[in-house]
């Protein structure tokens, strides 16, 4: 019976990502443990409407769509703490 429930429990393949946060995006402590759906740390600038930023967590679509449009310029990493 034990091996039956083995079988069917979900295992998680590890901790979750952790990134800063800050500018349009604030958290206390300035670092957020990433939900499920969001992969990766993203660190953007926006140039338009006027000039700010955002650190936080994201999924990679959404992240990769940001950091290489006409309104903003941005990157995005996958281990922790890396959108300095």
């Amino acid at each position: 019976m034990y091996l039956h429930l083995l079988l069917y429990c979900p295992v998680s393949s590890g901790e979750a990502l952790r990134c800063y946060c800050g500018g349009r995006h604030q958290c206390p402590g300035g670092v957020e443990t990433c939900r499920v759906g969001d992969d990766v740390c993203s660190s953007i600038t926006y140039t338009i409407p006027s000039p700010s930023f955002t650190k936080r967590c994201s999924n990679t679509v959404f992240c990769k769509f940001l950091s290489d449009s006409p309104l903003s310029t941005g990157t995005c990493c996958n281990t922790d703490l890396c959108n300095v």
